[in-house]
């Protein structure tokens, strides 16, 4: 039994001093030229267009499925293949590493903050007194006039039924409130 434990504490120290070497061991050329084309470059590439979303407030929120379209995890901007490549590059690089917890951790509160948005708008607000008004027969009648004469639907003979269809697309009449909580987040 000693044996087995001694086994046990060996192998352990190993892979101890196999990370704290392989900390201080420069990565070689042909490892960094691999995390510039799989890592460094996809993330580049992602966050650029991530961050320019962000400035112009565009969370990219879809009510389904309650997430963030086009803001992800660090991790995600790395192609599936190369994953291996972004963990070994955070390895080298703790103060990397730690940017990326950092990313990941607002990314998941955006996330929460814009989920909680849109079930406030649906359930406590008054986007379904709204939502009623403005589609009452009454409202749907003079804006559909306004329409016609602007020729923003096509066809003299649109319905309330194509403006609704204008405004939601495909969307059944259930998911309307979601849609308009969506397009305020």
């Amino acid at each position: 039994m000693a044996r087995r434990s001694e086994t046990v504490k060996t192998d352990s120290k190993k892979r101890r001093k196999l990370k704290a070497t392989r900390k201080l061991l420069a990565p070689g050329p042909r490892t960094v030229r691999a995390w510039f084309d799989t890592v460094i470059n996809p993330l580049l590439k992602g966050l650029t267009e991530e961050r320019s979303r962000l400035l112009h407030l565009n969370w990219t929120f879809q009510f389904r499925p309650a997430a963030l379209e086009s803001i992800w995890p660090a991790e995600h901007y790395v192609p599936s293949n190369a994953r291996a490549n972004f963990q070994q590059f955070l390895e080298f690089y703790d103060s990397v590493k730690e940017d990326v917890d950092q990313h990941d951790h607002l990314v998941a509160s955006l996330t929460e903050a814009c989920q909680k948005l849109h079930e406030t708008l649906v359930k406590r607000s008054r986007l379904p007194e709204l939502y009623r008004e403005l589609t009452s027969e009454q409202s749907l009648r003079s804006a559909l006039e306004k329409h016609r004469r602007a020729h923003i639907l096509s066809g003299r003979n649109s319905t309330q039924e194509d403006l609704i269809s204008e405004i939601f697309g495909g969307y059944p009449p259930s998911d309307h409130l979601a849609i308009l909580a969506q397009y305020i987040v």
